[in-house]
């Protein structure tokens, strides 16, 4: 607003004489050294004389504003409008008004207005550029911004806005023209960091990481309170996969603005991408408390959700042959005083069914916690709320006396994966019947076997290790393969030639489950081909037994279908001839087994 105590008024407004001019002078000068009661005493003086002096109607209608009076300052600014139609100030004033309390449509007609009145005002420009940007009309808006910035180039602020103009439109043209006009901001006013957090996201976004880099580092430097500028570093940093870094900063963004939903969905998908799913999860489901109508967190939620629970985990629980013979093993060993012990309970499913088998207490342990949860919300959901306890902990961590109000007296774990002992069923065994267990306690499942057998597997070898690709030579890419990983194997579609009889890998008493915590046991097994050729891999399945009556093996594909028979390469090939021996070294530890060609 313009309180030049020199400008005349347009219009027609009547001459001044030398004491009102005075008083107009005292009040200018009483306004801008901040004496806002001695700026009204002065104006409402000049009114006194003069009732209808438009100027002095016009700055006390400023002063009053600026006392919180919104009504009275616009009637004011009205009526010395109606005394001085042509007084560009007035219009100029009224709009500003109007548009600090949200009247857009009016502000915008006296800005109209004004500038038809002072068509060079550089103010009014820039006011009008202001509304049409909030409406969304970009176009115009820059052409506003570009006058001012022709009348005042030392302006930062009118270089940003101009910015934010050409921000909104699309295609090459606007993107580097915003760009532009952001650093022209930045280079006018080194520390316009409201034009360095744009220029960080542009450049972000556009894919320039490294100026982006820079711009966010500078807005920081600007600012280090400001939550969008750690949060802008944040999503750089994001970018460069820098996942811890862009936690720590979307977690400064939260401290500075909580209720910003997009820093808590950035910071999810930043711990997602670290592993830390639980801290994912907790941080998506805290935005979409502020948000919960936002389809990125919702989606971002599941995928966390979905990357948490392995993709075999939905099978498992549909699994219908799998439920079954567990539920029958769990009715034939649950009885009614039991406290049962479920060791990986993720759904909870098996705990239900040691409930509704009359179990006196079950304690299921989970050590993810957004699983945990889950687990509750469905246990209480079917009403066993009263009898299982979920403990988002592992199993090893748990104490009689604190966890389980005494030794268990049935266990019941499922934590197996294709080779059997990959997710830990050995240890976790191991540390419940030494620690958390009655001596004669029950424990689902009882035991097992894991077979294998030896097969020709040309398709695949091919890259087992990698060597040759197209005719070039890849094996330098080997490095990234894990000789060690077992891969799915299909019998019934693979193409491939069996050579030996199935033979035992290995067998399980998981009521006194073996100790390979001192080192790997080493077998060497001599076996015969039952056909000639190269020994490519060993497949493997295996055999469960629920209890001693209750089994079912994983070689072929049932309804048991989340399991499926795998195949770990050689260390080499190793050609065999039909009735003829060889040897064939298996290594093993708690959770792996490996396979190695005899001499």
């Amino acid at each position: 607003m313009n309180e030049d105590a020199t400008q005349s008024v347009k219009g027609g407004a009547p001459a001044q004489n030398s004491e009102i001019s005075n008083l107009i002078a005292d009040g200018v000068a009483a306004l801008e050294a901040g004496r806002r009661e001695d700026a009204e005493t002065a104006f409402r003086k000049v009114l006194a004389q003069e009732p209808n002096n438009a100027d002095a109607l016009r700055r006390l209608g400023i002063v009053v504003y600026m006392g919180g009076e919104f009504e009275d300052a616009c009637g004011l600014l009205e009526l010395a409008i109606t005394l001085a139609p042509e007084d560009a100030d007035a219009h100029n004033n009224l709009a500003a008004i109007l548009l600090e309390q949200g009247d857009v449509t009016e502000a915008e007609t006296h800005f109209r207005r004004a500038l038809e009145l002072a068509p060079g005002d550089a103010d009014v420009s820039f006011n009008l550029g202001l509304i049409l940007l909030a409406r969304g009309n970009h176009t115009e808006a820059k052409s506003f911004f570009e006058a001012v910035t022709a009348a005042r180039p030392g302006d930062a602020d009118a270089y940003h806005n101009l910015g934010m103009a050409w921000r909104g439109e699309r295609g090459k043209k606007a993107v580097a023209a915003a760009i532009e006009a952001f650093r022209q901001a930045v280079a006018v006013d080194g520390d316009a960091c409201d034009s360095l957090l744009e220029l960080t996201a542009i450049l972000r976004e556009e894919g320039c990481l490294v100026e982006a880099l820079a711009a966010s580092e500078r807005a920081l430097e600007a600012d280090r309170e400001n939550g969008r500028a750690a949060f802008n570093h944040g999503e750089v940093l994001y970018e460069f996969g820098r996942y811890d870094e862009a936690t720590r900063f979307y977690q400064r963004a939260l401290s500075a603005d909580p209720p910003d939903h997009r820093a808590h969905d950035s910071l999810g998908r930043a711990l997602a991408a670290t592993g830390d799913m639980d801290g994912a999860i907790r941080a998506l489901r805290r935005g979409l408390e502020r948000a919960p109508e936002s389809h990125r967190l919702k989606r971002n939620l599941r995928d966390a959700y979905s990357r948490l629970v392995p993709s075999w985990h939905l099978p498992m629980v549909n699994d219908v042959g799998r439920n079954e013979v567990y539920r029958k093993a769990i009715e034939r060993a649950v009885k009614k005083d039991d406290v049962v012990l479920d060791i990986g309970t993720g759904s909870g499913l098996l705990a239900m069914m040691a409930a509704r088998a009359g179990a006196r207490q079950v304690i299921a342990c989970e050590m993810l916690g957004p699983m945990a949860e889950m687990a509750r919300r469905i246990i209480a959901r079917n009403g066993y709320d009263d009898i299982i306890t979920v403990l988002p902990k592992q199993s090893n961590e748990l104490v009689v006396g604190d966890d389980l109000p005494e030794p268990a007296s049935v266990v019941i774990s499922e934590i197996l994966d294709v080779t059997l002992i990959g997710e830990g069923v050995i240890p976790s065994l191991r540390h419940a019947t030494r620690h958390l267990t009655q001596p004669d306690a029950r424990i689902i499942p009882a035991a097992a076997r894991v077979w294998g057998m030896l097969v020709e597997w040309p398709s695949e070898r091919a890259i087992n290790p990698v060597r040759d690709v197209c005719g070039f030579d890849f094996s330098d890419f080997d490095l990234f393969r894990n000789p060690n990983m077992h891969v799915p194997f299909d019998e019934e579609r693979e193409t491939h030639r069996i050579l030996t009889k199935p033979f035992q890998i290995a067998s399980f008493d998981f009521r006194n489950p073996p100790d390979y915590t001192a080192a790997d046991h080493i077998e060497t097994q001599t076996l015969r081909a039952s056909e000639s050729g190269t020994g490519h891999a060993v497949t493997v399945w295996f055999e469960l037994d629920l209890d001693d009556e209750i089994s079912f093996s994983t070689r072929h594909e049932t309804n048991l279908n989340h399991w499926h028979r795998t195949a770990q390469f050689l260390d080499r090939d190793l050609p065999v001839r039909a009735g003829h021996e060889f040897r064939l070294t298996i290594r093993r530890n708690d959770t792996r087994f490996y396979f190695e060609a005899g001499e």
